[in-house]
């Protein structure tokens, strides 16, 4: 055996190598721990991580769908839109056209009612001259068919149908009453009697 090795200075200092061993092995463990420990917290981080992830994930998802549907129903109410403006438009121009018989309508109406007014003054003017000359001609007729009658004596029954003369003759000695149908007697004849029957009394 080497009588070094009893040596007090290669003792302590194997001791000290020995306690640098054990010191290093220490210091290994604690940051093998450490690292074990934080390895499980980087592990911990990441399953959050993909929680986080597969959730968010799910939301983008989901919003995708929602803004798909929200997309679809903008869609539908555009197409919606469009045909009620479609419908607007032909029924603005229908209502237009509508409008435009009413206005030609008027129009002709009132060139209608113009024409009436016309006419109606022209039939009042001619009214007006009728009654100027019934004012002058009823006079003069009755008085001629006074003058008639007291020449002639003769008598008109005015009551009789309108196809039948009907009256009578004064003479000096006698009534003579005619009566004459004027669809089977011409006026010609009708006239010759009433002038025989006047006659006879002259």
């Amino acid at each position: 055996m080497d009588d070094s090795l009893n040596e007090p200075e290669y003792i302590v200092r194997l001791a000290e190598e020995l306690i640098t061993v054990i010191d290093n092995e220490k210091i290994e463990n604690t940051l093998l721990d450490n690292i074990v420990k934080e390895w499980q917290k980087i592990l911990e981080i990441r399953e959050i991580q993909k929680a986080q992830t597969k959730q968010v994930f799910q939301e983008v998802i989901q919003m995708e769908s929602a803004e798909e549907a929200n997309y679809q129903k903008s869609q539908t109410a555009c197409q919606h839109l469009n045909q009620e403006g479609q419908n607007l438009e032909q029924l603005v121009s229908q209502q237009k056209e509508g409008l435009a018989n009413v206005v030609s309508t008027c129009e002709r109406l009132q060139q209608n009612l113009e024409a009436c007014q016309q006419e109606s003054q022209k039939l009042e003017l001619e009214r007006q001259e009728v009654e100027k000359q019934k004012k002058i001609s009823i006079p003069k007729t009755r008085h001629d068919i006074t003058l008639y009658k007291l020449i002639t004596n003769l008598h008109w029954q005015l009551d009789t149908p309108q196809n039948e003369l009907k009256g009578y003759v004064c003479g000096n000695t006698e009534v003579k009453p005619f009566t004459f149908n004027k669809e089977q007697v011409s006026k010609y004849d009708i006239v010759n009697s009433l002038w025989d029957m006047i006659e006879e009394d002259w």
